[in-house]
């Protein structure tokens, strides 16, 4: 025993406090509802995101047409992304039918571009990469070939997965 001191307890909590606390405690954050304006917000940053990386690529298509062309690519220059981020200053002062993308747009455009099967398709008959200009600058290896046949196999097998499962049919 305490001798010469008294205990207390502090205020109790008011019904609905204990209530609140009780619901709280019942929630693990899992079990959090995704709130449907959260879903809407998301929507709408990734359609941004794909508005402004084709707007990207709309510029990189007018500003090099020798180099970026969506229907028939070809290997670009290893570093190729940083030569055009390089020349974005000028280049963003020249006239274009369309409106100058950011940087970021522009690294996202390139990106997608490089990561698309035509594009790794284009591997396999294609002797050298080339640069801004249209010219030859590096040749290929069997490496990089062979990278590139892994490549348009598994994007293959992830489009025929993609095409079978039950949302798509």
């Amino acid at each position: 025993m305490l001798s010469g001191q008294t205990l207390t307890l502090k205020k109790p909590l008011s019904v609905e406090k204990q209530a609140q606390m009780s619901q709280g405690m019942d929630k693990k954050p899992d079990d959090t509802p995704v709130k449907e304006k959260d879903k809407n917000a998301q929507k709408m940053k990734w359609q941004e995101r794909i508005k402004r990386g084709k707007e990207g690529m709309d510029w990189l298509m007018q500003a090099f047409p020798q180099c970026f062309n969506l229907k028939a690519p070809l290997p670009l220059k290893i570093g190729i992304g940083k030569e055009v981020i390089d020349q974005w200053i000028y280049l963003s002062s020249l006239p274009y039918d369309s409106k100058i993308p950011a940087r970021t747009a522009i690294r996202t455009a390139i990106g997608w571009y490089v990561r698309r099967g035509l594009y790794f398709a284009a591997f396999e008959t294609a002797t050298h990469r080339i640069d801004l200009d249209g010219k030859e600058a590096g040749e290929i290896t069997e490496v990089e070939k062979e990278y590139a046949r892994e490549r348009v196999k598994i994007l293959k097998e992830r489009y025929k997965t993609r095409n079978l499962h039950p949302h798509n049919k």
